[in-house]
């Protein structure tokens, strides 16, 4: 583009601002006007000129800024160009914004996860336990649905849901920026290589049972009975029941009215009410029984044997009123199968019952198709953005971003802040500004927030505090678009906890004298958890798991399970492991504002990844911006002093113990299940604190050296209403439990 001697091109270098740990940004230049020259005219497609049809305001526009000595200042950077009156107006970015404005509006769902969809199945539950790496797993934990009798080892796969494996994300993530760019996109970064990333999951957000749906096939409430042996011979034992007519027939076909038979392998549902005529005794009341019979076109009903597992009502006497529902039997059948049902003299022996149908029955019998859940990852996840998700993946773990053309860098606070190489600046340094003690858009407690069911909750949620009182009260600086499990974890497998992530919602109805629990799905509601391998034997049970789906009347075993783990997931945590840097920094912040002789190669070779040394002021800085670089003169340069934490954690530990639960077996007993936020070191002793009001506290001489659980007896403190834990050696404290 030509230029002119009002031409001034001032440019702002920033990889993030630190003032800002819930947004991301990148380069740019100052407003720079751009003569209407013709040359610059025909280059913009004849912009402004009375007829044009130029695309060039509404488009990406690639472009390099390139100094006089052929450095490149931007290489392959976006300009945003718009009319000015006598000028064009051009602002360049670069750094970041290519990887925002090619997932802008763009959900999960456009990563292409369509490989992952499945039909929920008990195969299908089951293999995603494999030891191997799996893009989805169906981690055992409560869903707040029907987890069946997990004392004895007895998993519900229908109220269990897949979570897909965040480092396949990502991997997505990734391949979609190369397909758009059309080149290969590089993402660099240890944290990717640890287990705080590479356990992580993120769950479907839907309560979704294993039956989807239901397929009526076949209904008949105009039968009769039919046998081939004659009425009144003591060896007609058994009929079967001869459907008339029918109100729905989608079956493949029926053999003599008796037999329907399906055309599809599946799961099906045989529904048997109303009342039974027909059996009509000579020598007294001989009751009858119904069941049902697979495969049995071709035989005489007396060949048709009934046992415990295929018998569906017994003691049926003339007369017998059968409720809907009362009778509702799960079968699996393959493609060809026929079903059949018969009635049968019960016992066997004794005086034979004759057949007699002068009063009809009103019988209704139906064969229903069970149709499995699809699991569309696709069609869920296009409720989360992919910039949400990377910004969830960059604030859990305090990343910084780093560009260099295709490549991104994803730097820890600790790789950025704590371990960096250091450039001395002494010699371009000219004279500070000024010097602030609070960098903006903190307050004195500084919140990392979760959703929560109960939107009044907190529990996970985690601060970094700056001893500021000049600061305002609280602020949160980062939102999470997450869920957080239930406050308090629930008994799964024994003594083993496991957390809530509410998917379902209870709806507990009372129907003649018992109760009766409906479960509602939820939606919208994404958790991330970690996965935890465990076999049955590291649970403590004697037999492999029993893993089991009531909708679809299957079962199975398997060795090994998949569990949830929260573990490293509380906000408290995060904040610990991957903030104390810029905690430390915040909390004793010194931001200095100072001129600094910059030069062409300065600019072009900057490396925000570094920290930079000046003598005259005795610290080690990041360059948090450099704002308007124009060649030949002093730039401002905003300086952030950085502080080594060294051993130092944060703020003495406060409430570096947290409580998963406490436990009543009797008056004074409790099971006290609790995490710690940080590694204790070696030989620690926790001493349990007792009160009355929560407020005054009395050590009550009980110690363990166990950092995850206890049983204790408190019957020396009888008023005790509150217990709090307290690492003496660190001074890391829990809050108050109330019991």
């Amino acid at each position: 583009m030509d230029t002119d001697s009002k031409t001034v091109i001032a440019q702002t270098k920033q990889v993030n601002d630190i003032a800002s740990l819930s947004d991301r940004q990148c380069n740019y230049t100052n407003r720079i006007k751009i003569p209407k020259t013709s040359h610059n005219v025909k280059a913009l497609n004849f912009m402004t000129v009375p007829g044009n049809t130029s695309s060039v305001p509404y488009q990406k526009n690639e472009c390099h800024l390139i100094a006089d000595n052929g450095k490149h200042f931007v290489y392959n950077g976006t300009a945003i160009i718009s009319d000015e009156g006598e000028n064009y107006e051009v602002v360049i970015y670069d750094g970041i914004l290519d990887l925002y404005k090619l997932i802008e509006n763009k959900s999960l769902s456009d990563l292409g996860l369509i490989e992952i969809d499945h039909t929920k199945t008990l195969e299908n539950v089951i293999e995603s336990w494999d030891v191997e790496d799996r893009n989805y797993r169906y981690l055992v934990a409560d869903y707040n649905g029907d987890v069946a009798d997990s004392e004895n080892g007895e998993i519900n796969i229908d109220y269990l849901v897949p979570s897909v494996w965040i480092p396949y994300l990502w991997e997505k993530l990734r391949l979609f920026l190369s397909e758009q760019l059309g080149s290969d996109v590089v993402f660099n970064g240890t944290i990717f290589q640890t287990y705080y990333f590479k356990l992580l999951y993120l769950s479907y957000p839907k309560g979704l049972a294993t039956q989807d749906s239901e397929e009526l096939l076949y209904s008949s409430s105009d039968n009769t009975f039919y046998s081939n042996v004659p009425s009144y011979s003591l060896s007609s034992r058994n009929w079967y029941i001869k459907y008339n007519n029918t109100d729905t027939y989608e079956i493949q076909s029926d053999i003599d009215g008796i037999h329907l038979k399906v055309a599809e392998t599946g799961n099906y549902r045989l529904d048997v009410y109303g009342t039974i005529y027909g059996q009509i005794t000579l020598l007294g009341n001989v009751d009858s029984k119904l069941f049902y019979g697979i495969n049995c076109a071709g035989l005489s009903p007396n060949q048709v044997v009934a046992n415990a597992d295929n018998t569906i009502a017994d003691n049926i006497s003339n007369g017998t009123e059968i409720g809907e529902g009362d009778i509702s039997v799960p079968l699996s059948l393959q493609a060809g199968d026929t079903i059949c049902v018969l009635q049968g003299r019960w016992p066997d022996g004794g005086a034979y019952a004759p057949y007699d149908d002068t009063i009809p029955s009103t019988l209704t019998v139906k064969l229903t198709k069970l149709v499995p859940n699809t699991i569309s990852f696709g069609d869920m996840f296009e409720e989360f953005s992919i910039k949400d998700f990377l910004n969830e993946i960059i604030q859990r773990f305090g990343l910084t971003i780093f560009k260099d053309s295709n490549v991104y860098t994803f730097l820890t606070m600790d790789e950025f802040i704590q371990n960096a190489e250091y450039v001395d600046w002494s010699e371009k340094y000219i004279e500070t500004d000024k010097e602030t003690n609070a960098i903006p858009g903190y307050a004195q407690i500084n919140y990392f927030r979760y959703k929560y069911n109960d939107v009044e909750s907190s529990y996970n949620d985690g601060y970094i505090g700056i001893d500021n009182v000049n600061l305002q009260d609280r602020k949160d600086v980062v939102k999470s678009k997450l869920y957080s499990p239930e406050r308090f974890p629930v008994t799964y497998f024994g003594n083993r906890l496991t957390n809530t992530y509410k998917l379902w919602e209870k709806e507990a109805n009372e129907n003649d004298g018992e109760t009766e629990v409906k479960y509602k799905q939820m939606d919208n509601r994404f958790y991330i958890m970690r996965a935890e391998y465990r076999n049955y034997l590291n649970i403590g049970l004697s037999e492999p798991f029993s893993v089991i789906s009531k909708q679809l009347n299957e079962s199975s075993t398997n060795n090994r399970v998949y569990f949830e783990n929260f573990g490293y997931q509380s906000y408290r945590e995060i904040v610990q492991l991957f903030y104390q840097p810029i905690a430390k920094i915040l909390d004793k912040s010194i931001i200095i504002s100072a001129k600094i002789w910059l030069n062409d190669i300065d600019i072009v070779n900057f490396d925000f990844k570094k920290l930079y040394f000046i003598n005259q002021l005795s610290n080690y800085f990041i360059v948090n911006k450099i704002n308007n670089y124009i060649p030949g003169k002093p730039t401002s340069v905003e300086l952030i002093r950085v502080l080594y934490y060294g051993e130092q954690e944060l703020v003495d530990y406060e409430y570096g113990i947290t409580w998963y639960s406490a436990v009543q077996s009797s008056q004074y007993e409790y099971t006290l299940n609790y995490h710690l936020l940080y590694t204790p070191v070696v030989n620690t002793v926790f001493s349990f604190e007792v009160s009355e009001n929560g407020q005054d506290w009395e050590a009550s001489g009980i110690i363990t050296t166990n950092a995850s659980t206890y049983f204790i007896d408190l019957s020396e403190f009888p008023d005790t209403q509150y217990i709090r834990i307290h690492d003496t050696v660190t001074n890391a404290y829990s809050e108050a439990q109330f019991l």
